[in-house]
């Protein structure tokens, strides 16, 4: 060391690295003992250390009680001499108070972890902290630390080394603060992903033009295919993407592989979403998102009231309408009862922040710097979940499971409205036995168990996969024929055997022997496998049963219309008497 070192800023435990050698009068080489004192030489600051006969490199600690000071290093004969050729080098530090999330150990004089950051899923190392598990760690506004012990989303870093003032290396898709649930900068969030972009622009709203299209579509597909829950060839379908699109990040990604992305909008379509990725305004946030989950449920419901208005104006629409309208009706109500059910579940989420000053509070789960029914953002949708839990998933669902006792008590006066809504009730309870009609309320009920589950133990996927199994298994197992039809019946089986399959490859490929959730990675080449297996089996399925619903009124159209050859044969060679009593042929008639 032949000249001074640069000034270092140093926390308490930290230390600094210096190259040493000492050289004597003459500069040669010769090994001697160096000491570190404390400003004006009064002070040891630590044990003398010995040079040897090449450079080597010595750690110099930080000695937080003294502040900024000065660090001299000398040999013992340049402090006894203090000759100018041996004058003592000097290093200026300056100790800084411990960074965010860590406080002074009194014993060791090192900073150390807070007290929230303590534990096997963490490890401090001064300036860094090493999370293990599905943990989301960072400084608030307030100058506290907060630390979520649960961050389920896709887009949040399983295990990371992170700064806690640097909040987005905890994220992904460009995403940034607290639980990941904004984008960074000036950026907007996407329709169909997590992704976060600044190529976002309000020009993208004239994707309201397609939407349009695409929700007139939605019923122009089931009125022209008969693909509703009259016959019950869609139900299954439901259900399955459902269970799978709730569950998505234990399932399926997108990016897994190209096929992967074009099965993920099957998935989404049957969920009545977007399925592609896609901007829609500047700026849009999670809480725009969520509004947009209603609004277009609630046109594809204008769509419908149109239609129902056209027909009582137009005898035309009327005729054309008048046996499909209400099954179509049907469909569309349980399409949106899942998809409110998902849309309801995360307006209700939250998530319990533990906070190194203020002890702790509740925040949205998609937008953590939203407090939990305090931010007037959330209490606007938390209202809205209100009503629509209240008067739509409710009474929707108690209605379909009990009908076939509320039926019984219709002719009382309290119970008179339920023949107003007969004809909706009879499409959801068509293709099932007698003894099975309440089958579509009890899938709903399994739906809501499955939210809950889902919602609550998300830190826990095993029992999730677990409660999909058993449910799954017990269905086939119990061998319940509930459908009049054995085709559509073999479907149901099949899907349910499918989730079974994929949840059962999901869990020991991936899950056996890991300590949950910390070692839970669900985006992993063995995932992508059985899920696009099973994705694909039941676009397979969809796909068969499509063709039959097309084919069967081509197929009962061609039988009926031999069936009237038939006869007008049978007329045309059928003998008769004449005036005379003799038979004769009738001639057949012109065709006018």
């Amino acid at each position: 060391l032949d000249q001074n070192p640069e000034p270092q800023r140093l926390y308490p435990g930290q230390k600094i690295d210096v190259f040493l050698i000492t050289l004597g009068q003459r500069n040669g080489i010769v090994p001697g003992i160096v000491y570190m004192w404390y400003v004006d030489m009064s002070i040891i600051l630590n044990s003398p250390f010995k040079t040897s006969n090449h450079c080597e490199v010595y750690n110099i600690p930080a000695r937080p009680e003294f502040g900024a000071y000065k660090s001299f290093l000398s040999t013992e004969q340049a402090f006894n001499t203090l000759e100018d050729i041996l004058k003592p080098l000097y290093i200026n530090i300056t100790v800084l108070s411990c960074p965010l999330g860590f406080t002074m150990n009194n014993v060791s004089l090192a900073c150390g972890c807070n007290e929230l950051l303590q534990g096997e899923d963490f490890i401090c190392n001064i300036t860094d902290v090493s999370i293990s598990g599905a943990k989301w760690v960072g400084s608030l506004p307030s100058g506290s630390i907060g630390i979520v012990k649960d961050c389920p989303f896709e887009y949040c870093n399983i295990s990371k080394t992170i700064n806690l003032t640097y909040l987005d290396l905890q994220c992904k898709y460009n995403r940034s603060g607290v639980l990941c649930g904004q984008c960074q900068g000036n950026q907007s969030m996407m329709l169909g992903s997590s992704q976060c972009t600044s190529a976002c622009s309000n020009t993208y709203l004239l994707l309201i033009i397609p939407f349009v299209v695409m929700g007139a579509a939605l019923v122009g597909f089931l009125l022209a295919c008969d693909f509703t829950v009259a016959n019950g060839t869609i139900n299954i379908f439901i259900l399955y993407a459902f269970v799978i699109k709730l569950n998505a990040y234990l399932f399926f990604s997108p990016s897994c592989n190209p096929v992967m992305k074009i099965l993920s909008v099957f998935i989404a379509w049957l969920n009545l979403d977007l399925g592609i990725e896609t901007c829609f305004y500047e700026h849009m946030e999670s809480i725009g998102k969520v509004w947009l989950q209603f609004a277009f449920s609630i046109y594809v419901s204008a769509i419908i009231g149109a239609i129902v208005l056209a027909g009582r104006i137009s005898s035309k629409m009327s005729r054309l309408c008048r046996y499909r309208i209400v099954p179509v009706i049907a469909t569309l109500i349980l399409l949106f009862y899942s998809k409110m059910l998902r849309t309801v579940l995360i307006i209700f989420s939250f998530a319990h922040m533990d906070i190194s000053i203020d002890g702790y509070k509740l925040i949205w789960t998609y937008d953590g710097s939203k407090e939990y029914l305090v931010h007037k953002d959330h209490i606007g949708l938390f209202i809205l979940g209100l009503l629509v839990t209240a008067f739509f998933i409710v009474p929707y669902t108690l209605l379909l499971l009990l009908t076939p006792y509320l039926m019984k008590l219709s002719h009382w006066r309290v119970f008179s409205w339920i023949n107003m809504i007969k004809p909706l009730i009879d499409c959801h309870e068509a293709p099932f036995k007698d003894r099975y009609r309440f089958w579509t309320g009890a899938m709903l009920v399994y739906r809501i168990a499955l939210v809950i589950v889902s919602a609550y133990f998300s830190q826990q996927p095993q029992l999730i996969l677990f409660m999909i199994i058993i449910i799954h298994a017990g269905i086939v197992f119990s061998g319940f024929a509930v459908y009049k039809s054995w085709i559509i019946s073999a479907t149901e089986t099949t899907l349910h055997v499918n989730i079974i399959i994929n949840s059962m490859a999901i869990y020991f490929l991936n899950l056996e022997g890991h300590d949950f959730p910390s070692d839970f990675h669900p985006i992993t080449i063995d995932y992508c496998l059985p899920s696009t297996i099973s994705i694909g089996v039941s676009f397979l399925c969809f796909f068969l049963i499509l063709l039959y619903n097309t084919f069967k009124p081509l197929h009962l159209w061609i039988k009926m219309k031999m069936e009237y050859f038939q006869v007008n044969e049978n007329l045309v060679h059928m003998p008769v008497d004449n005036e005379d009593g003799d038979q004769e042929y009738r001639e057949p008639l012109m065709n006018v």
